[in-house]
């Protein structure tokens, strides 16, 4: 996929479900992947980072819904 690619299928993204929805959904998909590389993998390294960037987003998600008013 091209860069254009990316960022439309993103917007798009934003467009269906809004801008907070779409970053919880990817704080989400780390919390998963953390515990996926914890279960398979061991790697309790990688899976603190992954839920470091899940929190992050977490928080990122909330800042969203109180700047743009979204549930």
């Amino acid at each position: 996929m091209t860069e254009q690619e990316y960022l439309d299928l993103i917007e798009s993204s934003v467009d269906a479900i809004g801008l907070r929805r779409t970053v919880a959904t990817l704080s989400r998909i780390c919390h998963e992947k953390a515990d996926h590389i914890d279960s398979n993998w061991q790697d309790h390294v990688l899976s603190a980072r992954w839920r470091k960037a899940g929190a992050i987003l977490d928080g990122t998600a909330l800042k969203i819904a109180v700047i743009l008013g979204e549930d």
